[in-house]
C-alpha cells in the first residue's frame, strides 16, 4: 500500500472483484480493510478523494443489488455497511463532505439487498462472521449493536427492512445526522452544490424517522439553507444558479412537507422574497432579473392560491370556513411562527412586504434599467390591487424617465401602461394629469403611445367602469385622453402630418371597443361641425365611415341629415375647398412667373397655404382628398333613406369636377 497509487489500485480491484466473484466475501473483506485504513489516515490524501468520491459509492451500488444471498455473505454485507456508515460519520465532522453522496448511497431503501433480508428476516448483529473483530475503531462492535434501542430515531414500518433501520440508527448514534446539520450552517464555504450533497441523504431517510426526529431535522436543515442563502455575498451570488437554488430548497421542502410543518408554505414564501430582493439589489444584472422573477413567483402564487382556494370554496357551496386561513409575513430563520392550518402568505402581506422593502422606489430610482422594467408590472399591478401603490410611488414612476434614454422612456410608458386597468380612480385622474400635462415640445410617437394605451386601459378599468355615466365631475365616468387625441388628429394641432395622422387612427381605435359607445354620438357631432367649419374635413370623414361600421348606418345618417343638413354641409364644403385648390395653383402660377403671389393662410378642408406651391405633390395630395370626398359622398348615398341628391347640387358638383376642373386629372 505503499506505493505510489496502490490505495486506487486496490479499491478499483475491490470494485471489480463485486462485481465479477461468485463469492464476495474477500473482496468485502479487503473493503472493509480499505474502511480503516481511510478511517486512520493511511490513504494519502490524493488518493483518498476519488476513492470516497467514486469507487466507495460505486461498491455500496454495486453490493445493494444482490438480492438473493446466503445468511454468512449477508452479515458480510451488513458488517460492511456499517463499518462504511461509522466511517462516514466519524469524517463529516473533519470536512469530509464528499461522504455524504456515500451515505445517500447507503440509504437507498428500494436497494434489493435490503428488500431480499426483509423478506428472509435478515438482521445485524445476528452472525459474527460480520469481520468487525480484526478492523478496530471504524466498526462497531456487535455488543454496541445491540445497545442501540431498535426504535431510537426511526419508526416501525412493515415496508422497511429491520438493517436499513438499524443502520439510520447508527449513522444517528455517531452524530452523523448533526454532522450532516452543523455542515449545512458552518461550511465556510456556501457552495450550494455542497449543499445539495449535505440534504439528499436527510431526504432519503425522512419516510423512516420518528416524527419528533424529522421535525427537528427539517427545521434545523431549512435554517441552514435559508441563512446560506440571505448571508452569500455579491461574489458568492455571482457564482450560484437558480436551479442550484431551488434544487436545494425542493430538498427542504420534501423534508418540510413530510414533518408536516403547518408553516412549510409561509416559510419558503418569505424565503423567496428575501432570496428575490438579495439578488434583486446584486450588482449583476443576471442575477438582478433573476431576483425579479422570483418576487414575481411569490406574487403569483400568492394570488393563484386565493383563486383556488375561493373556487374551491364556491364549488362547496359556502363561505371559506377555516380553510383560507394565512400566516403574516414569516421570520424566515426563525421557528416563531404559529403553526395555524394554511400557512400560505396573504397577497396582502406579499404586497406589504414589498412596500416595506421599497421595491417600487429601487426598481425606478438610481437602479433603473430597461430589462427590469419590462418584468415589473405584474408585481406592480398587484400592489395597486391591494391598494398598496401610492401617489408618490406613481409621481416617482413618471419623473424616473428625467433625463433617461429614449428605451428607459419607452420602457417606463409601458409599465404605466400595463397597470393602469388595476389602478384606483383617484391614481387615474393622477396619471391622466402626468400624461395629458405634457407640454407641446414633448409630444412625439413614443409619449401618443402612452395617450391611447392609457386612455384604452383607464377608460376600460373596473375603477372607472363602475362609476356611472352622469354625476359631478368626480364621481362620473372618465374619458381621460379620449378628446385629447381627437384634437391632436386636427390640422392646426401642433404635430408633423405623420403624428396627426396616429392620432386620428387612436381616436377611432378607441371609439371601436364597447366602452366608448356613450361617445360616439358627441364623435358624429364633432365631426358635422368640423365639415361645417370647413377645417380637417379628411379626418372628419374618415372618423364618421369608421364610427358607421360600429352603429346603425341608416338611423344615424337618418339622424345627422334631419338635424344638420349633412348632404348640403358636405357639397358646401366641398365647392369651397375646390375654390381653395383654384386660388392656390393661381397663386403658385403667379409666383413662378415672377409674381409675389399670395401668402394668406385661408381655412379649407386641407389645411393647406396658397403659397405652398403646386408641383406633383400638391397634385396628388389634391386628387386624393377630392377622392376622400366622393367617397364619403357615396358612402352616405347609399347608407341613409332620406339623403338624396337634387339636380342643382349634382349640377353644383358637376361644374367643380368636369366644367371647372383643377387639373385634368381631376375631371
Amino acid at each position: 500500500a505503499g506505493a505510489a497509487g496502490e490505495f486506487t489500485k486496490a479499491a478499483t480491484g475491490i470494485e471489480s472483484r463485486l462485481r465479477a466473484d461468485a463469492d464476495i466475501g474477500p473482496a468485502l473483506q479487503d473493503l472493509r480493510q480499505l474502511v480503516d485504513d481511510l478511517h486512520h489516515a493511511r490513504v494519502p490524501a490524493e488518493q483518498a478523494t476519488p476513492i470516497i468520491k467514486n469507487n466507495l459509492p460505486r461498491c455500496v451500488a454495486i453490493v445493494q443489488k444482490y438480492g438473493e444471498l446466503d445468511a454468512e455473505t449477508t452479515d458480510d454485507v451488513n458488517a460492511t455497511l456499517i463499518a462504511l456508515v461509522g466511517l462516514a460519520a466519524t469524517q463529516l465532522p473533519l470536512g469530509q463532505l464528499d461522504y455524504a453522496d456515500l451515505v445517500t448511497r447507503i440509504f437507498s431503501e428500494e436497494a434489493a439487498f435490503y428488500a431480499a433480508t426483509m423478506r428472509e428476516g435478515g438482521g445485524m448483529g445476528d452472525s459474527d462472521s460480520g469481520g468487525s473483530s480484526d478492523i478496530s475503531g471504524s466498526i462497531p462492535s456487535d455488543e454496541e449493536l445491540e445497545a442501540l434501542p431498535a426504535g431510537e430515531i426511526t419508526s416501525s414500518f412493515e415496508g422497511l427492512a429491520p438493517n436499513y433501520l438499524k443502520l439510520i440508527n447508527l449513522f444517528d448514534r455517531l452524530s452523523g445526522f448533526d454532522s450532516l446539520l452543523h455542515a449545512l450552517s458552518d461550511d465556510p464555504v456556501p457552495n450550494l452544490e455542497r449543499c445539495k450533497k449535505l440534504l439528499r441523504p436527510l431526504v432519503s431517510v425522512r419516510e423512516a424517522l420518528k416524527k419528533r426526529a424529522l421535525v427537528r431535522i427539517a427545521r434545523e436543515a431549512r435554517i441552514g439553507i435559508y441563512n446560506r442563502l440571505l448571508s452569500m455575498t455579491n461574489a458568492q451570488l455571482k457564482s450560484e444558479d437558480r436551479k442550484a437554488v431551488h434544487d436545494c430548497l425542493s430538498a427542504v421542502t420534501d423534508l418540510v412537507k413530510a414533518a408536516d410543518l403547518k408553516d412549510a408554505m409561509s416559510k419558503q414564501q418569505s424565503l423567496l422574497l428575501e432570496w428575490g430582493n438579495k439578488c434583486l439589489r446584486s450588482p449583476f444584472l443576471e442575477k438582478r432579473l433573476v431576483g425579479l422573477h422570483e418576487l414575481k413567483e411569490v406574487v403569483a402564487n400568492c394570488v393563484r392560491h386565493v383563486k383556488d382556494m375561493e373556487s374551491k370554496s364556491n364549488q362547496n357551496g359556502g363561505g371559506m370556513g377555516g380553510e383560507l386561513l394565512y400566516q403574516d409575513y414569516a421570520n424566515v430563520l426563525g421557528d416563531d411562527l404559529d403553526e395555524r392550518e394554511g400557512g400560505w402568505l396573504s397577497p396582502q402581506n406579499v404586497v406589504g412586504w414589498l412596500v416595506e422593502k421599497q421595491v417600487v422606489e429601487y426598481l425606478f430610482g438610481d437602479n433603473i434599467h430597461m430589462q427590469l422594467l419590462k418584468r415589473c408590472s405584474e408585481i406592480l399591478r398587484q400592489m395597486a390591487v391591494q391598494d398598496a401603490l401610492t401617489p408618490e410611488h406613481l409621481a416617482l414612476m413618471w419623473d424616473s424617465t428625467n433625463g433617461k434614454h429614449e428605451s428607459v422612456r419607452h420602457a417606463v410608458y409601458m409599465v404605466l401602461v400595463e397597470i393602469t386597468g388595476s389602478l384606483s380612480a383617484p391614481l387615474l385622474v393622477q396619471l391622466n394629469h402626468m400624461v395629458c400635462g405634457v407640454s407641446p415640445e414633448e409630444y412625439d410617437k413614443t409619449w401618443l403611445h402612452l395617450l391611447h394605451g392609457f386612455t384604452r386601459n383607464a377608460i376600460g378599468s373596473a375603477a372607472n367602469m363602475s362609476l356611472p355615466l352622469l354625476g359631478t365631475d368626480v364621481e362620473r365616468r372618465q374619458w381621460f385622453g379620449l378628446g385629447l387625441l381627437w384634437r391632436l388628429a386636427q390640422d392646426e394641432a401642433p404635430l408633423p402630418a405623420e403624428l396627426r395622422g396616429h392620432s386620428l387612427y387612436y381616436t377611432m381605435d378607441l371609439l371601436c371597443f364597447n366602452f366608448c359607445q356613450p361617445q360616439h354620438g358627441g364623435f358624429f357631432e364633432a365631426a358635422v361641425n368640423n365639415i361645417r367649419r370647413c377645417v380637417s374635413v379628411p379626418q372628419a370623414m374618415t372618423l364618421v365611415k369608421r364610427l358607421l361600421l360600429q352603429v346603425q348606418p341608416q338611423q344615424v345618417l337618418d339622424d345627422l341629415e334631419s338635424r344638420h343638413g349633412l348632404l348640403q354641409l358636405c357639397l358646401t364644403e366641398f365647392a369651397h375647398f375646390h375654390a381653395l385648390a383654384h386660388a392656390r395653383r393661381a397663386a403658385s402660377i403667379a409666383k413662378s412667373n415672377g409674381g409675389e403671389g399670395v401668402t394668406t393662410v385661408v381655412g379649407g378642408g386641407g389645411g393647406v397655404r396658397l403659397d405652398s406651391g403646386w408641383g406633383e405633390e400638391a397634385e396628388g395630395e389634391h386628387l386624393q382628398q377630392v377622392r376622400q370626398r366622393l367617397e364619403f359622398l357615396d358612402r352616405i348615398l347609399a347608407d341613409a333613406e332620406i339623403i338624396d341628391m337634387s339636380p342643382v347640387q349634382l349640377d353644383g358638383l358637376w361644374s367643380c369636377l368636369a366644367l371647372n376642373p383643377v387639373t385634368t386629372l381631376e375631371a
